[in-house]
């Protein structure tokens, strides 16, 4: 549609470097008849074996996309990709009879943060820990989960429209986490920067979000409801407060956190 359309081409752009041929339809999102005549309006006679993925989009476009996969040549496919356990789960489907092709397989790792990021925002920039007095917090976060993680990126910006403390991919999984110290680590300002990164139009619905900070939230229970109605995961790491350092328990305590959502190793 007309809203995902930039994300899009740089999705098919990734896939074209990797020798997938893609096609762009732009889809009326609610109207199944005239996404149907795009869908075959991309069609050649020429057009061998195609891939249908019906995982996202509006019962009306995958209806569409339905109708129009009957009439696909021989050796032709519909997928369907599902999350379980942060670990994703591939479902292939035969387009004439919709009949379930083999056993669901499990999807390794296929994408890396660089692939994820440029899908989502184009061009960015990594700058590393801030230069603020919040800078050491982020730097000592990001080196008690790295040894966990498959992927890191520290001070991740575009443009003046987004910086997240820190992005993080465990297999095929993103997780995003703003890193907060001082009077900031016990206001709402961190949950606002998370729901911005987390939104369609920057890194997606999809991302993990982690709120990491240096004091108690003992007290703060509206916002502690507040971050758990947006799906955030809040990681109290006192010891970083008191003594600049992170201690063993909350290292734990934060690895433990990002294996409970992102299923990391190490």
């Amino acid at each position: 549609t007309k809203k995902t359309e930039k994300v899009a081409q740089r999705l098919s752009g990734l896939l074209q470097k990797r020798g997938c041929q893609t096609d762009i339809v732009l889809a009326d999102a609610y109207n199944a008849e005239a996404t149907f005549q795009e869908i075959q309006n991309c069609l050649s006679e020429q057009s061998q074996r195609l891939v249908g993925n019906f995982t996202g989009g509006t019962k009306p476009m995958v209806l569409a996309l339905l109708r129009a996969a009957r009439d696909w040549p021989s050796g032709s496919q519909l997928c369907y990709f599902r999350t379980e356990r942060s670990q994703g789960v591939l479902y292939l489907y035969d387009p004439e009879t919709f009949s379930l092709l083999g056993e669901p397989y499990r999807v390794h790792s296929h994408i890396t943060l660089d692939d994820y990021l440029t899908a989502y925002l184009g061009e960015y920039r990594v700058e590393g820990p801030s230069k603020s007095r919040g800078g050491s917090f982020e730097k000592a976060v990001a080196e008690a989960i790295e040894p966990y993680v498959d992927e890191l990126r520290v001070g991740v910006k575009k443009s003046g429209a987004l910086d997240i403390d820190l992005v993080f991919r465990c297999g095929n999984q993103i997780g995003i986490a703003e890193v907060k110290t001082g009077g900031k680590a016990r206001k709402k300002e961190g949950i606002d920067q998370l729901n911005t990164a987390g939104a369609r139009d920057f890194l997606g619905i999809y991302v993990k979000k982690f709120l990491i900070v240096d004091a108690s939230w003992e007290e703060l229970t509206n916002l502690r409801e507040l971050a758990e109605a947006y799906d955030i995961a809040v990681v109290e790491l006192i010891s970083f407060g008191k003594t600049g350092t992170i201690s063993e328990s909350d290292r734990e305590k934060l690895v433990s956190a990002l294996r409970l959502r992102l299923l990391c190793g190490g």
